[in-house]
């Protein structure tokens, strides 16, 4: 199945992804967690072979201050 490059950004925007400056995690929400997940997997349809919780790990989120 193809998707438009606008309905892929689309669903890729409606996962709620904002972090939490609070938190201690990486990711800092289970948002952040979803969307991560949902990117690997397109990658993973698209043939990129690389282990999910190397897409996860980000060694240091941007947060809004």
């Amino acid at each position: 199945m193809n998707i438009s490059v606008l309905d892929r950004f689309l669903k890729y925007v409606s996962v709620g992804s904002q972090s939490d400056a609070d938190s201690s995690t990486v990711p800092s929400t289970p948002g952040q967690t979803e969307l991560a997940r949902l990117l690997a997997g397109e990658l993973k349809d698209m043939g990129a072979q690389a282990e999910l919780p190397s897409l996860i790990h980000i060694s240091e989120p941007t947060r809004l201050r």
